[in-house]
């Protein structure tokens, strides 16, 4: 990142991010004209800063205007904007008239501006081309944008062309990273940047961090956000001269020096070979180095697993067609091996975050893998059943003549009693992992994906009231959804009569949709089930609390006022005595 630059010059030479950067660490005012005169059209685009933040940009393009904005969010039609234009050159107010034609609220129209100004900032982003002179002092009236500069540029720079002299720098191997500013509370950052942020406690290798660091990413994507978090001043790159200072990625031959060897003494001349002798005492910093590298070539191996395996069996080196105690082996071994807590002391906060989404990606190939496993071991157990079954109602022919219809009546029903069975065990099992998943789901928010994993479990199970329960309790949360929320709290109650849980959520759900009878009626039941329960005690004092303030506030509005006494008549002093 530039720590100052020329007040005029091209930007082949300075990229526009990295001006806008060193505008806004030196904390500058002042105005940022920038041209590019390739096309028919001459582009000029204006950029505002008042001490170092974005407040304000104008372009001459019309594609820039905030009209365009409008019609590319289907808010504006082409017609109604030449008709908002001809009535600003009347001198109206622009803002004004967005308002007035319905485009947008009042509350909106902030959000308009920093879009605009978003739009032109990164359109800015991509030139690749032209002259640029910035001219300090000279500004127009505006207050502040509502969004922080160091957001703009790490959003910016996802879309600009990264230079050969920083890719130059951040791939050295000498080179280290250290955060030189808080994160803004606006800032959103990529998956690689925000790992990287979060542990950069004190000074590390960035050779190192990224390689440990990203998952997905592709090196122009590193880049790209390197040069984000590098022109907002959010991090700082510095070279280590000597070897010494870089241990961990320097030649065999400096390595080797680095590291600390036992003193032993070789005996001059004798006849044992020693040159396989290891030696007494590794050093610790050696061994750690070692394990850290380890996991890491480990890392890297289950990500190519995960990235080229044809089925989840794969992921946990298994074929299709094992059992679920297989499954269970597998899966178990490489948690074990895996698992951030066996690594944590000679891991950096990189390796472990990465260690913990390789967990998760493992879990997921796990549940889906044990869940088809479940369901091929209880389809080849009906088959053998049934095979069984039918090969103990083979009996000799005569036989069959005698007993033919009392026989084979008794067979088909009792081949149709397992197979009853097999389909209920089956939907049982099939049930409760859809259950586990759509808990997973709503502890981390996805309450879409978690209502369809229950409906799916109250589907295949409809006689589980737990599913119900926990079903009910994800509609009330959906205003348009509340009356299945009602239909699966009473079918939780007609399952479990005696739970006192459904009876309070119940009571609950209407309490909080106005029918404060039903909710009544269910508070009641809870205490017949309990007495003692506080919980059903005091939301049964309310509701009757509730009750009575809406009767008294009924009869209250049924009063006539006599007349001649009425509201109206007392204010303009009508028949008052």
């Amino acid at each position: 990142m530039i720590s100052s630059f020329n007040p005029t010059g091209v930007l082949t030479e300075t990229p526009f991010v990295e001006l806008a950067g060193a505008i806004h660490q030196q904390r500058l005012t002042g105005s940022l004209h920038l041209i590019d005169s390739r096309a028919a059209q001459q582009a000029e685009r204006v950029v505002y800063f008042s001490h170092g933040e974005v407040y304000a940009a104008a372009s001459n393009l019309p594609m820039d205007s905030a009209l365009s904005l409008l019609i590319r969010a289907g808010r504006l039609t082409q017609e109604l904007a030449i008709r908002i234009q001809h009535e600003v050159s009347a001198g109206r107010s622009f803002s004004e008239l967005l308002v007035t034609y319905g485009c947008v609220t009042r509350d909106e129209l902030n959000h308009l501006r920093i879009e605009h100004v978003k739009s032109i900032f990164n359109s800015l982003c991509e030139w690749l081309s032209g002259t640029y002179r910035f001219t300090e002092g000279s500004q127009i009236a505006g207050g502040r944008l509502g969004i922080s500069t160091k957001s703009l540029l790490v959003e910016g720079a996802l879309v600009s062309s990264v230079p050969l002299r920083f890719r130059q720098q951040i791939t050295d191997p000498r080179t280290w990273v250290s955060a030189d500013q808080v994160t803004a509370p606006d800032l959103a950052l990529q998956p690689f940047a925000y790992f990287l942020m979060s542990c950069l406690g004190q000074s590390r290798n960035l050779v190192v961090l990224t390689e440990s660091g990203r998952m997905d990413e592709t090196d122009l994507d590193v880049w790209q956000q390197l040069y984000g978090l590098s022109c907002a001043g959010l991090v700082e790159f510095t070279t280590a001269l000597s070897p010494a200072e870089n241990p961990l990625l320097t030649s065999a031959s400096t390595r080797e020096a680095l590291t600390p060897k036992a003193n032993v003494q070789q005996p001059a001349e004798t006849g044992v070979c020693t040159a396989l002798a290891f030696p007494l005492q590794e050093d610790p910093e050696t061994a750690k180095r070692r394990r850290l590298e380890a996991i890491k070539r480990d890392i890297k191996h289950i990500r190519q697993a995960l990235s080229s395996a044809n089925d989840d069996y794969a992921v946990l080196g298994l074929q299709a067609g094992v059992t679920p105690t297989d499954v269970k082996h597998a899966y178990r071994k490489l948690v074990n091996h895996y698992h951030p807590d066996r690594h944590h002391p000679y891991c950096d906060p990189i390796t472990l975050a990465t260690l913990s989404d390789v967990l998760m990606a493992i879990r997921a190939s796990y549940e889906t893998a044990i869940e088809h496993a479940l369901l091929a071991e209880i389809i080849n157990s009906n088959s053998r059943r049934y095979k069984a079954v039918r090969d103990a109602g083979r009996e000799p022919a005569s036989v069959v003549f005698e007993y033919s219809s009392s026989s084979s009546s008794t067979n088909q029903r009792q081949v149709e009693r397992l197979t009853a069975e097999a389909m209920r065990s089956r939907n049982t099992s099939l049930a409760e992992v859809k259950h586990r998943k759509a808990l997973a789901h709503q502890t981390s928010g996805e309450y879409d994906a978690a209502i369809g994993l229950l409906t799916d479990a109250v589907t295949l199970a409809p006689d589980c009231a737990r599913y119900h329960g926990d079903l009910a309790a994800l509609l009330e949360k959906v205003p348009m959804r509340r009356e299945q929320a009602e239909h699966h709290l009473l079918r939780a109650t007609e399952l479990e009569p005696s739970n006192l849980f459904y009876h309070l959520q119940l009571g609950s759900f209407y309490r909080a949709v106005g029918l404060l009878s039903r909710a009544e009626q269910q508070f009641v039941l809870a205490l017949k089930l309990d007495p003692v329960d506080r919980a059903a005690a005091s939301a049964l004092e309310e509701v009757v609390s509730l009750r009575k303030a809406q009767t008294v506030n009924s009869q209250y509005g049924r009063k006539q006022a006599s007349k001649g006494q009425g509201f109206w008549a007392r204010i303009f002093n009508r028949n008052v005595h």
